[in-house]
């Protein structure tokens, strides 16, 4: 199971339809707030390092190309998304007609980096953006109340105001080889199924 709003109710109706009807559901879970809401719920939540084989996992998208690509990390759990996405036969995105686009980049490109030399690394991002020509980017530390945010895993996550990402492909390779950055938003070719809920109740997958 992922993280976030969609993973939420879909946890629920796992609840009702499932677990309700005495059918037992093994489940990894990315986020301690999935796990704290999958075990009140009855789901059986299992140890990662523990799990030989992964059918399938559900999450959500904070954008989707028409290719399936991905952009995620809006909730802060990317890195566990991805680790386990990658680990699974199948991915299974589950998205309302708002997160559909035809070119990624509107919603910010989270990107998790150690704090070691965050502003290092950051500005080594800045000077990689302006590589790439991109222009009017910004790139915001995310926060929280208490200040920086800060990852489960202890990392801190930069945001990517970018308004279009040009090359996908490229932008992921050329961050992945900063040193001090752990993983990028960026879920490309690993969709299996996309489910997308409209506004007049229609469901339309591809």
């Amino acid at each position: 199971m992922g993280t976030g709003s969609t993973v939420n109710k879909f946890l629920n109706i796992i609840h009702e339809k499932f677990v309700k009807n005495d059918i037992n559901i093994k489940a990894v879970s990315t986020s301690s707030q999935t796990t704290n809401l999958a075990i009140s719920l009855g789901i059986e939540v299992l140890d990662f390092n523990n799990v030989d084989e992964i059918e399938i996992v559900i999450d959500g998208a904070d954008e989707v190309d028409p290719c399936k690509n991905l952009i995620k990390g809006g909730g802060g759990a990317l890195l566990m998304e991805k680790i386990v996405a990658n680990f699974s036969k199948n991915l299974i995105i589950i998205a309302d007609e708002t997160k559909m686009v035809k070119t990624l980049g509107n919603f910010p490109l989270p990107v998790e980096i150690v704090k070691f030399g965050s502003e290092k690394t950051t500005n080594h991002i800045s000077n990689l953006l302006n590589d790439l020509k991109y222009s009017d980017f910004e790139i915001r530390i995310r926060r929280d109340q208490k200040n920086n945010y800060s990852t489960e895993e202890s990392n801190f996550i930069l945001d990517l105001h970018l308004n279009q990402i040009k090359d996908a492909y490229l932008l992921n390779r050329e961050l992945m080889m900063i040193p001090g950055v752990i993983e990028v938003g960026l879920f490309l070719d690993m969709a299996s199924k996309v489910i997308v809920g409209r506004d007049d109740k229609r469901v339309d997958i591809f």
